[in-house]
């Protein structure tokens, strides 16, 4: 699917997006709206909308008006980092998936847009720009919160429809097999095991949670099985070495103690963590800031605040460990730790079996 802009519009564009700068519209000095249409196999304009597009040098254009268009190249296969999308409005997000159901997540991707990716949602939503012209108005917020539902439920289906097959077990070895998915055609997917306590961070593991499925991988974790049950533990250690990639996450509290046993007095946060050392999982750790208030109902006796500090002491021994302070900004420093990590070190994964 090609994705070009233009100023006028010729008759051979097939199977083609086509971006139409919008001169005449200006947000506050930004000018950042395009009319986009698409094309058909036949060449046939099947249906239009519109949408924005930013890029941080905007904000420091020397101009009173700053325009988007100088900084977009003609054809656009992937826009970096320094660009950001909304549409204008829910309905070019209905369009896009209604004409193009099976492209129309890769298009989103491709132009950065912000219900899509939760990452540069959180990067973006607070500059100026975007603040004044990507959402001016009531209409574009509301259709990005409705759309990024939109993509969620989509998410979630897709990992509904996932099927799983186990194969023989040796040691810490997990054979994984193929699975089929009905959806367009899908290369690796990561399983990706989430570790925290989970009364107090029940927001920031659903924003996690989500985030990881927009990257259309697949997360487990205690929603999956009951953490404090010890007759678990054996499933637990199961899911955590079937997993490519292990997220902790340590808000303010240390969490349930084991009772019994040879871990009696360790929290099952700690336990998940040390078997995933033994496992020698890749493991991604968060740790909330220290000036990040502790809620009164999460305040814990002196005893457990000790086993916590020493419990982050063992997690920032030899690796590196980021600080959030929101759920927003964990997401997001989650999605590109796993996107680094998955690159420098590509887990086993999961295939399609008609691949």
């Amino acid at each position: 699917m090609k994705i070009v802009k233009a100023d006028a519009l010729c008759c051979d564009y097939k199977n083609t997006i086509v971006l139409s700068y919008n001169k005449g519209w200006n947000d506050f000095g930004y000018k950042t709206e395009y009319i986009i249409k698409y094309f058909d196999e036949n060449g046939e304009c099947v249906w239009d909308s519109s949408l924005k597009i930013y890029c941080k040098q905007l904000d420091f254009a020397s101009s009173e008006c700053h325009e988007v268009d100088s900084f977009l190249s003609s054809e656009i296969e992937q826009l970096n980092d320094d660009f950001c999308s909304i549409g204008c409005n829910y309905d070019y997000y209905l369009k896009l998936k209604q004409y193009l159901p099976n492209e129309y997540g890769v298009i989103l991707k491709r132009l950065n847009d912000l219900a899509f990716n939760i990452n540069k949602w959180s990067i973006f939503k607070e500059y100026v720009g975007v603040q004044k012209s990507l959402l001016r108005t009531e209409m574009a917020e509301e259709g990005r919160d409705k759309a990024a539902e939109m993509l969620e439920e989509d998410k979630m289906n897709l990992f509904e429809k996932m099927s799983y097959i186990s194969l023989n077990k040796k040691d810490s070895d997990i054979e994984k097999v193929k699975y089929s998915i009905d959806n367009k055609n899908v290369k690796k997917k990561y399983q990706i095991f989430i570790s925290s306590t989970y009364t107090d961070l029940v927001e920031p593991r659903q924003k996690v949670r989500d985030a990881i499925l927009r990257m259309m991988h697949f997360p487990v974790g205690m929603e999956m099985f009951n953490a404090g049950d010890e007759g678990q533990w054996e499933i637990i250690q199961g899911t955590i070495e079937s997993s490519d990639y292990y997220v902790l996450i340590i808000g303010n509290r240390y969490g349930t103690e084991i009772e019994n046993g040879s871990d009696a007095g360790i929290s099952y946060t700690e336990k998940e963590f040390l078997y995933a050392m033994k496992m020698n999982k890749p493991i991604l750790a968060f740790i909330i800031d220290d000036n990040v208030p502790v809620e009164k109902n999460f305040i814990e006796s002196d005893e457990k605040k000790k086993k916590l500090e020493k419990f982050k002491e063992k997690v920032q021994k030899d690796r590196m460990i980021e600080k959030w302070k929101n759920p927003d900004e964990l997401a997001g420093m989650v999605v590109t730790s796993l996107h680094n990590q998955m690159e420098r070190k590509p887990g086993i994964g999961w295939v399609r079996s008609d691949y």
